[in-house]
């Protein structure tokens, strides 16, 4: 359960989330992180980005999905994901775009 706003607004050892949902089309999340140095700290927009990268790195959501949950255009998302060493374009990405050209071919 998040604390108290004004603890809140003080530390953020919780950060609450809204996230595209297939079906909903947005889903609020809470995350309780552990108190950091304040110059360590993230802020909600970073984590969103981070968590973003961190999900289609893994091959769990789509660009669309990722660029929507981190609240950046779809340029800025690119940028992030090359800032992060993520191949923006994968062999296995390439495989299945050469079998959908050939299947497309041989009909």
């Amino acid at each position: 359960m998040p604390e108290p706003a004004s603890k809140m607004d003080e530390d953020l050892s919780w950060l609450r989330l809204t996230l595209p949902c297939w079906r909903s089309k947005k889903t609020s999340v809470t995350i309780e992180l552990p108190d950091v140095p304040p110059g360590e700290r993230l802020t909600p927009e970073e984590i969103r980005l981070e968590l973003a990268c961190a999900l289609y790195a893994r091959g769990r959501i789509g660009k669309v999905t990722a660029t929507e949950m981190a609240g950046v255009d779809f340029f800025t998302f690119q940028r992030a994901l090359g800032e992060r060493g993520v191949p923006l374009y994968t062999q296995q990405m390439l495989t299945s775009d050469i079998q959908s050209l050939n299947d497309s071919f041989s009909k």
